[in-house]
């Protein structure tokens, strides 16, 4: 018989937490302590995330995280004169599981039902908000947040050594793995229904690239009419804000948010004072031409050193992406400033094909379209064979070309990955090694790449960047930091029907030969400033490798972190120092990214006393 203890949202306390763990106790008036059938404790912990609505009734316990949205309007309508966990209580009892076919927007949601011993969790169809889940005999754990499930005594939390491994080579950890060998992610648009007879996992919704009916005015009107009202469903109050880069993204949402906004609406935005990194000129330019107030903060290296613990607390495995650092300073900048939520605009380069890697993969692709009898008879044997040892410029970049081409995708996408720049055997230690199976992460790629339905390769890539970029990576960075300013964040462009245009775009009108996002550009011509249709694709990045050169206190951070890593027995002390001399006599961004990476790992483990 399955037994269940679960833990939704933070406890407010390390007393919740001690509470936590002795079984047969009522936690708090915040909490509610419940018993299972076979007489087993199940815990939920209600905390004080943002955006979160809990419900008991008939021995049931609805949880919802995010906004959702119902096709039945009776639902919508009592979600905002009540709560969006009644909604859920009263579209569960009509529906049951078919509730996901009713149910749209940003969320998570749980359903436990407490006689039953059933509980069901699911996640909107990019993974917006996170769901974990773990399983030790016949127990199952479920929450929001690992260090919880950590918490609890029946939980094995033996690390992952492969899932350390995802993390130095992704950077992140991709779901479904976590950092512990018995505790999963619940990916997106994914439903999981557990039962005393066991566990089962599927995914619900999957895109579909119906693109034979695509009219370019039609689609423009109904990218402004969507995007209007998902902005507008975002403003929780008079106390909204808009992240504001200066990017196509950030500018259409903020731009849209300064016409549906009754007053002058404020954005935010994060400058550096070094050059390459600093993109404030662009967001001026987008607040001026949309008459947005535009605040402004300029992140230090001491910004970076006060952050360092606080990216490492909140993030319940360890977390790489180093541009969790002005996220935070600029969600922070905003609560100081007295605003509650931010509107964010992730998402438009994944859905409308903004990344410059798209457009250089292209050009390796264009291979496929020579004859493969030309290919595998003629070309390959004689630049990577006759001529391959000829310095001659021209043969030399076809020879380079052709060694490239003939990777497939997703496995060419991997071609600057530090592990494949320096073998794995000078970087890892072999203890370590031995229990690393290297071809996972490209397994795990290809399986995504692979799952797509779409006929063009753009269109695989995008989803895999849905994926690896989006909900493993860049909406797990802002919402993380966002709770941990205490302000809540929307993203109007991941918007469902936002989601779906994008699948009707052919991939030929996001990508038009080298153009990257020209359906969007194109349709955001007259809307947007020249200056931001015509800006410079730019990371959101961090510059911390520059600043690691001259700052005392990144240097003694940096110094402590990777000699305490050195101990750990799982990378080479050469390496170690390679690494280092790397940082200071060659590409201080390059290497300085990988010492973060480290870094992070190292002051996570050590948070956790592991």
């Amino acid at each position: 018989m399955t037994q269940f203890v679960a833990w939704i949202n933070n406890p407010r306390s390390q007393d919740d937490f001690n509470l936590l763990a002795k079984e047969g106790e009522k936690i708090s008036s915040t909490s509610a302590h419940v018993q299972t059938c076979d007489a087993q404790s199940a815990f939920l912990s209600f905390g004080s995330n943002l955006n979160t609505s809990i419900l008991q009734q008939d021995g049931q316990i609805y949880y919802v995280s995010g906004s959702p949205l119902w096709s039945n309007e009776e639902l919508n309508a009592l979600s905002k004169s009540a709560s969006p966990a009644e909604a859920l209580a009263a579209g569960y009892k009509k529906y049951q599981a078919a509730l996901l076919d009713q149910l749209h927007g940003n969320f998570s949601i749980v359903v436990f039902d407490i006689k039953m011993q059933t509980a069901l969790l699911a996640t909107d169809r990019l993974g917006t908000r996170p769901l974990r889940y773990a399983t030790n005999g016949n127990t199952i754990f479920f929450s929001n947040n690992l260090d919880l499930i950590r918490k609890c005594k029946q939980f094995d939390a033996t690390l992952s050594d492969q899932s350390i491994y995802h993390y130095l080579y992704f950077h992140i950890i991709p779901g479904p793995r976590t950092i512990y060998q018995h505790a999963h992610k619940l990916g997106a648009a994914s439903l999981l229904r557990v039962s005393p007879q066991g566990i089962d996992k599927k995914v619900y919704w999957k895109p579909s690239f119906q693109q034979d009916r695509y009219h370019f005015p039609e689609a423009r009107d109904e990218l402004f009419r969507e995007l209007r009202r998902a902005v507008d469903s975002g403003i929780e109050s008079e106390k909204t804000g808009s992240f504001l880069s200066g990017g196509l993204d950030s500018s259409t949402v903020s731009g849209i948010f300064a016409q549906q906004f009754s007053g002058t609406a404020n954005a935010f935005s994060i400058g550096f004072s070094e050059e390459g990194y600093d993109e404030l000129d662009y967001a001026r330019a987008s607040a001026q031409h949309f008459g947005l107030h535009l605040n402004e903060y300029c992140v230090t290296p001491k910004d970076v050193f006060d952050t360092v613990p606080l990216v490492t607390q909140h993030f319940d495995e360890p977390f790489g992406n180093s541009s969790a650092v002005p996220t935070y300073q600029c969600a922070l900048f905003a609560k100081r400033s007295g605003y509650d939520a931010l509107l964010a605009g992730d998402g438009g380069d994944e859905l409308f094909a903004g990344n410059e890697r798209y457009a250089k993969q292209k050009v390796f692709e264009k291979y496929y379209s020579i004859p493969g009898i030309f290919r595998w008879g003629l070309l390959q044997p004689l630049f990577l064979g006759a001529l391959s040892g000829v310095s001659f410029k021209p043969i030399h970049k076809m020879k380079r070309y052709i060694e490239q081409a003939v990777i497939p995708l997703p496995e060419r996408m991997l071609a600057y990955n530090f592990f494949n720049i320096t073998p794995p055997e000078e970087i890892l230690s072999a203890a370590f090694r031995s229990n690393i199976d290297f071809n996972e992460p490209l397994n795990e790629m290809k399986a995504v790449y692979d799952s797509c339905e779409a006929e063009n390769f753009i269109d695989k890539l995008l989803v895999l960047d849905w994926k690896f970029t989006l909900t493993d990576n860049d909406l797990r960075k802002v919402g993380v930091m966002c709770e941990a300013a205490d302000i809540s964040v929307h993203y109007p462009l991941l918007d469902e029907k936002i989601l779906a245009l994008s699948c009707q775009i052919p991939a030929q009108e996001k990508l038009k030969g080298s153009q990257l996002r020209y359906f969007y550009k194109k349709a955001m011509t007259g809307f947007l400033s020249e200056k931001t249709l015509n800006k410079p694709k730019h990371g959101f990045g961090l510059p911390f490798g520059v600043w690691l050169q001259t700052d005392p206190g990144l240097k003694e951070i940096a110094n402590d972190s990777l000699s305490d890593f050195a101990k750990r027995d799982i990378m080479t002390a050469s390496y170690l120092k390679k690494l280092n001399e790397q940082h200071k006599h060659q590409h201080a961004s390059f290497f300085g990214e990988f010492i973060w990476i480290i870094l992070i790992l190292e002051r996570w483990l050590q948070e956790r006393k592991l």
